[in-house]
């Protein structure tokens, strides 16, 4: 079973991922306006990991709000959506998190006083998880964010069967849109619509950041747009469920042990549900172990029919991956479920994290038309010289504790800016990690290889693209 459209279908979370990146241009710069008052949607296609309607093809669960849409009175302009990083979206596409780049640098120029999101997410997560970051970079250097909270401003974008209530906690926050979902999970498709209000309304906002929390689920923009405050604007009422919620009713104990029976805390496990007649199972609301090793899954008793479940904790393996339980086998036989998980030391996880004696470097800058900056790492007790490539000067780096070195990106603000990496310095193809649009600020710091695991690069590199 693989999972679809929309995030839906069986959860495989990793905590592995690697170092490839895409991203998109960035739109010209947006002339500082401080007296507008009409409604600006903000351009966010240069970050699309999808188009709903292309040439060769149409995603038929989104057509219906595919556009131009007005939800309480403010215009939006709909054509696809975005992609934050997530473990689950991650594994199950089969990419790393730099595939995933945050969305820096959404150009603004002018104040405003509310920002309004249609948005949802890819995979399930915590109740009140804070998924990603909305970042204002105000234009006199200080920064706003707000935190997106699963259950408080998003949920999946399908609701899925295995959904025990359709939350939405934040009060400025609502379902404006649903559509068909996937036939064999028997899912809905939904869209939820929420307000920010700018804490500093008379601050030009110079630009808007879209940052990951890597956290389970994916963070999906699919329009944005700025407006003043109108008490006058029309209501566009939330749109009442498309079915009735299902009894959860029942529950089952999950309990994750290494192999000499002691219990393991902080386990990340994610249960995959088959509901309602789904004959497919897909993601419920994942949970952590408690210092017992313990967890509990709520399901509707008299509609479930299995669950799968995945255990994922740093630095520790299952032992027998994916237990499957067969709900009515174990009902029959007793009212009470245990389900037992195993989980032993990844050896191979230790090697890892003692592998490199990490080296930072600070960005180099020129005053050539084009300036590129190095970071690199190397084997316990050795130095590495990093250089700056067509530029004029190079530098020493020194050792520190940080197992992951950073870059010191120093071009100007709103420079467009690729992050590469490499294994050997001398390489002429470096490999993209990411590209920023439009560089939020300067100098801008760089973690170099958080999140590429198995093994970070060696050497990575800023790049002034023209």
């Amino acid at each position: 079973m693989k999972r679809k459209l929309l995030g839906v279908g069986l959860l495989v979370v990793s905590l592995i991922t690697g170092a490839v990146c895409s991203g998109g241009q960035g739109t010209a710069s947006a002339p500082v306006n401080r007296s507008s008052t009409e409604p600006m949607m903000l351009d966010i296609s240069p970050f699309f990991w999808e188009q709903f309607i292309t040439p060769d093809r149409t995603n038929m669960e989104l057509i219906s709000v595919t556009g131009r849409q007005t939800f309480d009175g403010v215009p939006f302009q709909v054509d696809g959506r975005t992609h934050l990083y997530s473990r689950g979206l991650a594994t199950a596409r089969g990419k790393s998190r730099t595939a995933f780049p945050d969305m820096l640098g959404v150009k603004v120029g002018r104040a405003f006083d509310e920002l309004h999101l249609l948005h949802a997410t890819e995979w399930t997560d915590l109740e009140q998880e804070t998924v990603a970051r909305v970042r204002f970079n105000y234009a006199d250097g200080t920064q706003h964010e707000f935190p997106i909270l699963y259950g408080a401003h998003i949920r999946d974008w399908q609701r899925m069967q295995s959904e025990e209530k359709e939350i939405y906690t934040d009060p400025d926050t609502k379902v404006v849109w649903r559509g068909p979902g996937v036939a064999i999970y028997k899912s809905t498709t939904r869209l939820s619509k929420t307000r920010l209000n700018n804490p500093f309304p008379g601050k030009v906002v110079r630009t808007i950041d879209f940052v990951s929390n890597g956290k389970v689920a994916s963070y999906n923009l699919a329009a944005a747009t700025i407006t003043s405050h109108d008490p006058q604007r029309p209501v566009t009422p939330p749109v009442p469920l498309d079915r009735p919620e299902l009894d959860f009713n029942a529950s089952l104990t999950v309990r994750v042990i290494n192999e000499a029976n002691q219990p393991i805390e902080g386990v990340l496990v994610c249960p995959s549900l088959s509901a309602a007649g789904s004959p497919a199972t897909t993601v419920t609301t994942p949970l952590y172990t408690d210092d017992q090793g313990m967890g509990t899954v709520r399901y509707p008793k008299k509609e479930s029919s299995c669950f799968l479940f995945f255990a994922y904790k740093d630095g520790w393996m299952s032992i027998h991956e994916n237990p499957l339980v067969r709900l009515q086998t174990n009902n029959a036989a007793s009212g009470q479920i245990l389900v037992t998980i195993r989980m032993a030391r990844d050896p191979s996880y230790r090697e890892t994290q003692s592998a490199s004696n990490p080296l930072s470097a600070k960005g180099i800058k020129s005053s050539g038309s084009k300036t590129t900056s190095i970071a690199g790492t190397s084997g316990a007790g050795s130095t590495t010289t990093v250089a700056a490539t067509n530029s004029t000067s190079a530098s020493q780096a020194s050792q520190n504790n940080d197992p992951h070195p950073l870059l010191i990106i120093d071009f100007p603000v709103g420079s467009k800016v690729r992050v590469e990496a490499s294994g050997d310095l001398g390489a002429k193809i470096w490999e993209e990690v990411t590209l920023f649009p439009s560089l939020p600020s300067s100098p801008y710091l760089f973690t170099c290889g958080k999140d590429c695991a198995p093994r970070p690069a060696r050497f990575y590199r800023a790049v002034l693209v023209p």
